[in-house]
């Protein structure tokens, strides 16, 4: 019989890396702040509410109202991803991912690995983790891998699934016991890996709310809510008209972006976006400078007095709609403001993978038995 392992007893250097090979001085875990990777959105002010986007490894819940825009963010994040070079896991769990959809708002399908029409939290967790280590063990250069899981609401466990309704028992613990089984299992995995996460979530009324407490809540959020290290919620405006005319077709919608928490970053105040679903000008999806303008004026870096907006005491321009123009088109001015509010952008990301000259994230692969013994 072989002899127990103590505990507790005075170790040498060697058998501590043996007995707990990750463990280590935080100093030298811990990525610094070049080496620290973000998946930012194309919104400018969005990455800045965020704090430059979904950390590296981290995971983002997205909920929202029903058509309040959770689904074409989460395209917006894996839109940014696919141009970055990494890969977007997609579980399709509500049945309503369509590819003509995605390919509109810019999409590549050939970077999309899509599990369609699945909800069950067993093959749910078992796929994203053979995918998560397999992609992984592919994008060798640090490009980023994004998991969106639409939507948490729809998740079920395997057993309710093979039960007639007749016998079915109320499953609502059992589904948020397995939601905290999942992210128990498979957080270790996103951390590891350098995954970043979107589960998308709705937003519902509270029953029975009193005048002190919130009156929305989302299903299965005992655990998601603490595991979650940034959560966003998204309530829908007005409705938003072609060319800005107040009888013109409906093409949008502007969103209300309300951060319930944020492990990343510091706390920042709610933000409006504005989201196009039919193109209006150059206008499709989430619009990439709306807001933009309001952050350097109220950040101070733009001075307006009596409808004029000044840059370092210089007159740029006068009216508003026409500033709002101005930042859109004007690239170096833009590129100069984003310097200084420090806003965390696309080609800045793709620059700092760029500078990283060392694989964040390595892949042990275990040797096949043939492999390591030919003769057998």
């Amino acid at each position: 019989m072989a002899e127990k392992r103590k505990s507790g007893i005075l170790l040498s250097e060697k058998d501590l890396k043996r007995r707990y090979p990750d463990s280590g001085l935080a100093s030298e875990i811990c990525f610094d702040e070049p080496h620290s990777l973000r998946l930012p959105s194309q919104n400018l002010a969005i990455n800045f509410h965020m704090g430059g986007g979904i950390p590296y490894g981290k995971i983002l819940e997205l909920a929202g109202e029903e058509s309040s825009g959770k689904t074409l963010l989460a395209m917006d994040f894996a839109k940014v991803c696919i141009s970055l070079g990494g890969i977007v896991l997609w579980d399709d769990a509500e049945a309503t991912f369509d590819g003509i959809w995605a390919r509109k708002h810019g999409v590549d399908l050939s970077r999309v690995d899509l599990l369609p029409n699945e909800n069950e939290f067993e093959i749910v967790s078992d796929w994203v983790a053979d995918k998560c280590v397999y992609w992984r063990s592919k994008l060798t250069h640090n490009e980023p891998i994004l998991f969106v899981l639409d939507s948490v609401a729809l998740m079920e466990t395997g057993d309710a699934m093979q039960v007639a309704e007749q016998d079915a028992k109320a499953e609502m613990g059992r589904r948020s016991f397995n939601m905290g089984k999942f992210l128990r299992k498979r957080n270790k995995i996103f951390a590891k890996y350098g995954i970043c996460v979107i589960f998308i979530n709705q937003l519902r009324v509270k029953v029975g709310a009193s005048q002190y407490e919130e009156k929305e809540t989302t299903p299965l959020q005992q655990a998601l809510k603490f595991y979650a290290s940034q959560r966003v919620w998204l309530f829908r405006g007005k409705r938003l008209r072609m060319g800005g005319k107040p009888k013109g077709p409906w093409v949008g919608n502007i969103v209300y972006i309300r951060t319930k928490k944020n492990k990343t970053s510091i706390p920042r105040d709610n933000i409006q976006a504005e989201v196009y679903f039919r193109p209006d000008g150059d206008k499709f999806g989430y619009h990439k400078y709306h807001g933009f303008d309001e952050l350097v004026v109220d950040r101070g870096i733009i001075k307006r007095k009596m409808g004029r907006f000044y840059y370092k005491d210089k007159l740029l321009i006068a009216g508003e709609d026409k500033f709002k123009a101005l930042i859109a088109n004007d690239d170096k001015l833009r590129a100069k403001l984003i310097k200084r509010m420090g806003i965390n952008t696309i080609s800045k990301t793709r620059q700092q993978i760029t500078d990283i000259k060392v694989n964040l994230y390595p892949v042990k692969s275990k040797k096949k038995k043939d492999e390591e013994n030919p003769d057998e």
